[in-house]
């Protein structure tokens, strides 16, 4: 009865008059909303049936604060602190404790009782959904004495063993052995905080303490979870295998939250084939996959940058009932934003930010998705800063990862003076344990790098000694930055140094190689501290050197990769050693086809990923490119084509550089209409698309889903779906300075929505990488005009027979009917390709500018 008038109530007056109804029977209405225990202990399932229509009445509200802000002129405080508890009980229900805690905010500026049950339950809820710095925060601020002291104790333990915080978790246990109120959940919960370092050693210590085999007392599944995510952040698979084992001999099997923790260890490991048999396991055994199975999964494709297979698995748990979370929704934004498809995180971020579901709504781990999106895409930090300043009103706290991602923008900026001084604003935020911050080695290597990009050794070296003086161990990204550094120097000395430095690396315990965690990465350790060394040498044309590192990392552990052997490719190629580039490439091109394999992931199900879309990433564009110079230089055209045919058969993306040798290895072939026909069809058109206006955004998306608005590319259609790429940290910088020479108003946001995090985002996704890659090169340019000029001069284009000939092709004067097809070859050139010639003419006239004024200034 109680529900049905609710409804009624609602349909009427709105939310207020709802809150009123409630709050006029506090005593009893009220309270059974609040408490949801009461359900229990009064035997009536009709309260909790009261307590889910409140909840799903009032999940709508726009903003709980502003409503409540809206009576704080109101004489009845009782009345204002209930409709703040009652609130804040709704949003904990809802499953979103950021919007309790700004309720609790609020009710402290009005200076209104705060039940202390209220804040402890918002604390857990935090600390559950990895929200550590506001539970933190909120912890900090619950004064002791108004708390049962083994309640409030309980909750800091619980909240800071999640974070890891051995040193507070020990501070807790203390005192509760002191107060001989140690329970069974506070031993698993010390075991967990150790677990969460990967510290087995201590981990076992603790289990064999409490639990020893000769007692006879067994652990529970929450002692062995301890143990078993122990091993699994060790990544020792042996151990995780032995315990759960041991486990089920003592009658307790795995539960689903244990199958999670050995699921998600091997996902970021990037195993597919073994997160494919746990999932099956997972069904066999009943412990169906739910929201946090799939999100690790998505998260595995992530890092892969494998976006279309990521929606694929979004649709396969849609399919088996599964309703996504926000966590699930941020770790397909997430798989575009590694991808570079700006469009999917823009679809993914209006999903969120339009649901009716509140626990959808964005918090402040979908908005550092979305500021690294904009730092990934090559945003100058000015509008970086901007976007986060519209972000800040949405009353969500910062964490590492923002100020990390602030920092990284200023440093690709170049304003090394902005990021020095947000590193500043973060240390001193670190003083104090409640804000959650933290100094850690993310930040103090982007600082590091950036410096180093700029050619600062000096400070570059100071940041590095503050990084070792706060006892920080550096990662294989801080050694990354050094190395390329020494790389990009290029003289003997450097690379000297480069190699004892390397070295030296290799030459610590492998027990201490902190560094090679490859724990949340795209590139494993290896890659890291291997490949600017293996860089260096392929540009000085060493394949020997290469191809010794690259023996030498996978003597210790190191796996194969194509971005280890394009590197080997490249010094081949500028050896000229046509039989080892071959060689080489058919490797590659096996290894991205299988690369692109997940299928086990999708055994049994309906549909797996599109394979027309799954290859687009650029996984061997670089490569490619190499592979076609080689080939085209010593007259191999033919082969080229079938290079290019192959990879296009099997359903691989071209970016805009492959393109551009084409239109080069056309030439060599004594094609010049058709290398024309490359910048009039493909290039010129993709860059004229990069130019256009933003095209309107629909801002309430009806699903997170990208590529089912799609359409498979027809016969012969060139890319009509968006390219994915990833930028380096290089072309991210240069990204930065074209996009300040470009940008206009055109990135203000628009009057009816200057809140728009995302307006700029869609407007530089438009034209960016686009202002950067989707134009003729300066090289293609100048060897198309040399291909004018010598058609003009009645001289063919032929094909390059061998290195050495002219390096683009031989161009020669033949005889009279030879001139009359130059003739018409270049007719043919014009009229077709009208734009094309146009940029060619223009290049031409800007050639002979310079020339004419290096003259001038010679003269002078």
């Amino acid at each position: 009865m109680y529900e049905t008038v609710l409804r009624a109530v609602h349909r009427r007056r709105g939310h207020l008059a709802v809150l009123d109804a409630v709050l006029a029977a506090w005593d009893t209405l009220g309270v059974w909303v609040c408490d949801s225990r009461l359900t229990t202990r009064l035997g009536s399932p009709a309260i909790d049936t009261i307590a889910r229509t409140v909840s799903q009445i009032l999940t709508d509200i726009v903003d709980p604060v502003e409503l409540l802000a809206s009576r704080k002129d109101s004489a009845d405080r009782t009345k204002r602190a209930r409709m703040g508890e009652l609130l804040a009980h709704v949003l904990l229900r809802l499953r979103v404790p950021e919007d309790a805690v700004n309720v609790v905010e609020e009710m402290r500026r009005q200076k209104l009782p705060v039940p202390v049950d209220l804040p402890m339950g918002i604390v857990r809820s935090l600390a559950r959904v990895q929200a550590y710095e506001l539970a933190n925060g909120l912890y900090a601020s619950i004064d002791p004495a108004a708390v049962h002291k083994k309640t409030y104790l309980a909750t800091g333990l619980h909240l800071f063993s999640l974070q890891g915080d051995i040193e507070r978790v020990e501070q807790i246990f203390k005192a509760l052995e002191g107060m001989r109120q140690v329970g069974l959940a506070d031993i698993g919960m010390r075991m967990h905080a150790y677990a969460v370092k990967g510290d087995t050693e201590s981990v076992l210590a603790q289990l064999n303490k409490y639990y020893p085999p000769d007692r006879g007392t067994r652990p529970t599944i929450m002692h062995y979870t301890a143990v078993i995510m122990a091993h699994a952040r060790a990544r020792d698979l042996d151990g995780m295998n032995f315990w759960l084992e041991e486990m089920t001999k003592n009658g307790v099997f795995p539960d689903r939250h244990i199958y999670d923790i050995i699921l998600q260890s091997f996902a970021r490991r990037g195993e597919v084939d073994t997160v494919a048999k746990i999932l099956e396991q997972m069904r066999l055994s009943g412990k169906a996959p739910q929201a946090p199975t799939y999100t690790n999964i998505i998260s595995m494709l992530a890092q892969r940058q494998d976006p279309v297979a990521a929606e694929a698995i979004y649709k396969l748990a849609l399919k088996e009932g599964i309703r996504p979370d926000r966590q699930m929704i941020a770790a397909l934004m997430t798989a575009h934003a590694e991808a570079g498809s700006w469009r999917g995180v823009i679809r993914s971020f209006d999903f969120m930010a339009s649901s009716q579901d509140r626990q959808h709504r964005p918090r402040i781990d979908v908005y550092n998705i979305l500021l690294k999106a904009y730092v990934m895409i090559g945003t100058p930090f000015s509008v970086v800063s901007n976007v986060y300043r519209r972000i800040e009103e949405e009353r969500v706290q910062p964490t590492i990862h923002t100020f990390s991602l602030l920092i990284q923008s200023a440093c690709d900026s170049a304003e090394m003076d902005v990021a020095t001084r947000l590193f500043s604003q973060l240390d001193e935020l670190s003083q104090r344990w409640e804000t959650g911050l933290t100094v850690n080695v993310y930040a103090l290597t982007i600082i590091m790098s950036g410096y180093l990009r700029l050619g600062n050794k000096i400070k570059a070296k100071e940041v590095y000694d503050d990084m070792l003086a706060r006892g920080i161990k550096p990662t294989s990204v801080t050694f990354n930055a050094i190395l390329k550094a020494y790389g990009n120097e290029g003289s003997e000395e450097s690379i000297r140094l480069a190699e004892e430095f390397l070295q030296s690396l290799m030459k610590q315990d492998p027990a201490k190689r902190t560094w090679l965690d490859p724990l949340h990465r795209r590139f494993s350790g290896y890659e890291h501290v291997y490949r600017p060394l293996m860089a260096t040498f392929a540009r000085h044309g060493q394949p020997l050197k290469v191809e010794e590192l690259y023996a030498e990392l996978l003597a210790e552990g190191g796996e194969p990769s194509i971005s280890f052997l394009t590197q080997i490719l490249h010094a081949y190629r500028n050896t000229g050693n046509l039989d080892a580039v071959r060689e080489v490439w058919s490797e590659i091109f096996e290894m991205g086809l299988r690369f692109g394999k997940v299928d086990a992931l999708f055994e049994g199900a309906d549909a797996g990923p599109r394979e027309d879309l799954q290859r687009r990433a650029n996984i061997l564009c670089v490569p490619l490119s190499i592979v076609m110079d080689a080939l085209s230089l010593a007259g191999f055209h033919d082969e080229v084509a079938g290079v290019w045919h192959n990879v296009q058969t099997h359903g691989f993306a071209f970016d805009a550089h492959n393109w551009n040798h084409l239109a080069i290895v056309l030439v060599r072939a004594g094609e010049p209409l058709r290398a024309f026909q490359v910048l009039e069809r493909v290039i010129i058109p993709y860059q004229q698309l990069a130019q256009a206006d933003p095209q309107a955004r629909e801002t309430e998306a009806r699903t997170p889903l990208l590529f089912d608005d799609i359409a498979p590319l027809k016969d012969n259609e060139v890319e009509a779906a968006p390219q994915m790429t990833n930028i380096s940290h290089d072309m991210r910088a240069r990204a930065v300075k074209l996009a300040k020479a470009r940008m206009g108003r055109s990135l203000d946001p628009p009057p009816d929505r200057p809140n728009d995090v995302l307006h700029e985002l869609h407007t530089l996704y438009q034209i960016t990488p686009g202002w950067n890659l989707w134009q003729p090169h300066d090289a293609v340019l100048g060897l198309l005009v040399r291909v004018v000029e010598h058609l003009e001069e009645d001289k063919l284009v032929r094909p390059l027979l061998q290195a050495g000939d002219d390096g683009v092709g031989r161009l020669e004067r033949g005889r009279e009917d030879e001139a009359a097809e130059a003739r018409r070859v270049l007719r043919a050139i014009v009229d077709s390709c009208p734009r094309a010639f146009a940029a060619v003419d223009e290049h031409s006239q800007r050639l002979r500018a310079q020339e004419e004024m290096r003259v001038m200034m010679q003269e002078d």
